[in-house]
């Protein structure tokens, strides 16, 4: 039962009966009596936690989309590396087959009538002296050990001391 004050006798109405005890119309045009204002605070609670958990269960939202994306781009990659690493084997078992003494004998063949020779013609390579070391350009060639600086005669006057 709600009480407005219209339903508070003026006996009750307290020390301040003469404005009528503190409850007056332009009390109930400004806020209304307490138990409305009191029954509109749980709907206001409810509508707040309502507000809050939209609010966090769109965060959760967002981050889960956002994580679906990130994989969905991660397998996207993955499947053009794999793609590419396929083109790459591909490319290797084209080499190697191109690569093969008979495939190369049979490619001159067909392609510029080449035949395998009649007769074999060796060289015979004297031997020469061999050069002590390989013949490279100067600025190839590992410098010459510095010369050491002379020590001086006291220098192997202490090394031939027993000193720690």
């Amino acid at each position: 039962m709600a009480i407005s004050y219209r339903s508070i006798p003026s006996a009750q109405a307290g020390p301040h009966a003469r404005d009528g005890g503190g409850y007056s119309e332009s009390h109930a045009r400004e806020g209304g009596d307490y138990s409305e204002r009191a029954s509109r605070r749980p709907v206001l609670l409810w509508a707040l936690a309502g507000t809050a958990m939209a609010v966090a269960a769109f965060f959760a939202v967002a981050q889960s989309s956002h994580s679906t994306a990130a994989g969905l781009r991660l397998r996207q990659w993955e499947s053009v590396r794999d793609q590419r690493r396929a083109q790459v084997y591909q490319a290797e078992a084209l080499a190697a087959q191109l690569s093969s003494l008979d495939q190369v004998a049979r490619g001159a063949g067909a392609r510029f009538g080449m035949a395998p020779p009649k007769a074999v013609d060796y060289l015979e390579v004297s031997e020469g002296p061999v050069p002590p070391r390989a013949a490279l350009p100067h600025r190839f060639r590992p410098s010459p050990p510095a010369a050491s600086p002379e020590h001086p005669w006291w220098a192997r006057l202490r090394r031939l001391l027993p000193l720690p």
